[in-house]
């Protein structure tokens, strides 16, 4: 048997500090237990450093944490695990992404890591303690990651199985063909930490193994179990009003209801949320703007008299400088190093000389009045989905409140605050949202930035390196691949509407089969933010089509991204069904047609299901594939397209449900 990837050696362990603004450093050298279960401490004068380490089976934890000697000391960083690999593989690695709208997805080693340009793009995608050189193969990661030789079928995962204190995450290190390194990193901030008081470190987990994607699983698992992680049953079917804005308002609102509510035959709408423009500005989320004449509150009352559950999106940790909150109580927002409001994020279709300003959640005034808020909106207005935008605000760096708070705290705190305000019977949906703090708490999570009537464009090309933040069908796309693995075990995957926009057909036929295929197999919604009377017969039989298939499905955990570190791009999509058969999707993400073949040899999961002379029937297209030489040859697929091909067990019911 060959030796486990990046098997645990002697490294250095350490934590960075300040003692009056000095830098200072405590160094530990480890020597890893082979077995069973080891404890290490070192001291210094100021700070003490506990690592604690338990050998599972096929796994490692590493629990660390510190305690301050003496006042005055500000943590910076920790450091507890230095994992190291020699020799001249090709390995490939996987990069979480921060927050829902970083790019997610894996890289080989000689390539660098995709950044958007500008810094304060640079604020809303990746955490602070995250380093901004860019360097071919040197890569961050969040949360988790994953190393894999893919030739010699070995893998290991690290994450962390608590998310609560600090944002985990990862750097890696493989400029060196003969030398790589994954470093694992616990931000504190420059938390100030009060003598004798012991400050606890997530817990790290390491896992071994064959199938990155089915250790990133076991990852997921074990973290919303340790995490108690919301997970609903029912796949809601919602209608949503983004598409309208910035023209949305009441009469406006109540046709698309009145459409919505008809029903559209093998479409039944459940939800009916109201997106951005019926505020009178960002963070006065209880007071409507001239549009909304008769109030939020008679809104939720015409939707729930159609019998679909009303929704409504807040960003409730971010407002503008015009809103009331801000002016009359400033003290409750996050300060810059001069005492000014902290800059949260610009867009200029809320006003194009201002910024919002990120509310200070470790504030008890801030968070009562968070909590009075969605109180309002959920119990007495009657809007049970929550859709919250911008949470990432919360963690931005800044003077607090509470000076002893990182940001993932920061985090928590607000989304606590929320949920226990609001009860368990509302659904929460987050955007914007930094991973780790929001599991336990959402009930759904986005897995990407917003879908766009295009696959991509300028603005995601130019400012977003053709990778993150900005609307684009593409990104959605992959990162919506990419955090498979999370879907029925962290929360419900959120992937966006499966049919945006209206503003013309700029999405082909066949860029809309791939958008709506991939967003019904990786996700616990369907979401359609498009007016109804403006949708084309063909467009809504893609949507019915796919909404039959969700119901054949195995749920919640059924579908595995099969190539996710082969490629940066991964194309190829299993999901099983509850009959024992599956549904594998096959993409060409590329900008021009390719041939795709598949060598079922080195997909084991195909190896089971599939056998020699086979024959597959394309859903979309209704070509037939057969199996011939132990492989699958798709041939030429168009630029974007995909392929869903239903494989084994009964035959799937494939028609429109009821309404």
């Amino acid at each position: 048997m060959a030796p486990r990837l990046f098997d645990p050696n002697l490294y250095r362990a350490r934590a960075d500090y300040r003692i009056n603004g000095v830098r200072r450093r405590l160094v530990i050298d480890v020597d890893p237990p082979a077995r069973g279960e080891e404890v290490l401490e070192r001291t210094n004068d100021d700070i003490g450093v506990t690592l604690r380490f338990l050998h599972e089976p096929h796994g490692l934890l590493v629990q660390p944490q510190v305690v301050a000697l003496r006042p005055n000391v500000a943590l910076d960083r920790v450091e507890p695990l230095v994992l190291e690999q020699r020799g001249t593989r090709k390995l490939r690695f996987f990069r979480q992404g921060w927050q829902t709208w970083s790019g997610t997805s894996s890289f080989g080693t000689n390539v660098a890591e995709p950044r958007p340009r500008g810094r304060w793009l640079g604020e809303i995608t990746r955490h602070c303690a995250a380093p901004n050189d860019v360097a071919i193969g040197h890569f961050n990661s969040e949360l988790c990651t994953c190393a894999c030789d893919l030739a010699e079928r070995r893998s290991v995962v690290l994450g962390y199985l608590t998310t609560r204190s600090q944002f985990g995450g990862f750097e890696i290190f493989a400029e060196d063909p003969m030398r790589t390194r994954i470093v694992a990193r616990l931000p504190f901030e420059g938390a100030a930490i009060e003598p004798h008081q012991i400050r606890a470190c997530e817990t790290l987990l390491v896992l071994w193994g064959e199938d990155p994607a089915e250790l990133l699983e076991l990852f997921a698992s074990r973290l919303g179990r340790r995490m108690s992680a919301r997970v609903p049953r029912a796949r809601p079917v919602a209608w949503c009003s983004a598409h309208a804005f910035p023209n949305i308002d009441e009469e406006l609102a109540l046709q698309c209801l009145e459409r919505a509510s008809a029903g559209t035959e093998g479409i039944p709408l459940e939800q009916f949320r109201l997106a951005q423009g019926y505020q009178l500005a960002i963070g006065d989320w209880l007071r409507a703007n001239d549009g909304f004449s008769s109030g939020m509150a008679r809104m939720a009352d015409e939707i729930r008299r159609r019998n679909m559950t009303p929704g409504i999106w807040l960003a409730p940790f971010i407002a503008r400088p015009e809103a009331s909150v801000v002016r009359d109580r400033p003290e409750w927002f996050l300060k810059g190093p001069r005492g000014e409001l902290r800059r949260a994020v610009y867009n200029p279709a809320w006003g194009k000389l201002s910024a919002a300003k990120a509310l200070d959640t470790t504030h008890p005034g801030a968070l009562a009045w968070v909590a009075r808020t969605v109180r309002t909106l959920a119990l007495e207005w009657g809007f049970h989905v929550l859709e919250l935008d911008f949470l990432f605000a919360a963690t931005l760096p800044g003077r607090r409140h509470d000076p002893s708070a990182t940001g993932a705290q920061a985090l928590r705190t607000g989304l606590e605050v929320i949920r226990e305000a609001v009860g368990d019977q509302v659904h929460l949906v987050a955007s914007g949202c930094p991973l780790g703090p929001a599991v336990g708490l959402v009930d759904s999570m986005r897995t990407g930035p917003d879908v766009a009537p295009t696959w991509s464009d300028w603005l995601v090309q130019r400012l977003g390196g053709n990778y993150e933040l900005f609307p684009s069908t593409r990104n959605a796309i992959r990162n919506a691949l990419g955090r498979t693995f999370m879907h029925g075990r962290l929360w419900h995957n959120d992937p966006d509407s499966v049919l945006p926009g209206d503003q013309g057909l700029a999405l082909g036929v066949e860029e809309a089969r791939t958008l709506a295929t991939v967003g019904a197999l990786t996700g616990g919604s369907l979401v359609i933010s498009r007016d109804l009377a403006s949708v084309p017969q063909g467009r809504m039989e893609i949507v019915q089509q796919v909404l039959a298939i969700q119901d054949t499905l195995a749920v919640p955990t059924s579908t595995r991204c099969l190539d996710l570190l082969a490629h940066d791009f991964p194309r190829l999509l299993w999901a099983a069904r509850s009959d024992g058969g599956g549904y594998l999707a096959v993409l060409n993400p590329h900008d021009e047609a390719r041939k795709i073949g598949l060598a079922l040899d080195a997909y084991p999961l195909l190896e089971q299901q599939l056998r020699e002379g086979d024959e597959l029937h394309d859903v979309w297209t209704h070509r037939k594939y057969a199996v011939r030489n132990h492989g699958l040859d798709l041939g030429l697929l168009p630029k974007h397209a995909v392929r869903l091909l239903p494989v084994g067990g009964a035959n799937p019911r494939t028609t429109p449900r009821k309404t």
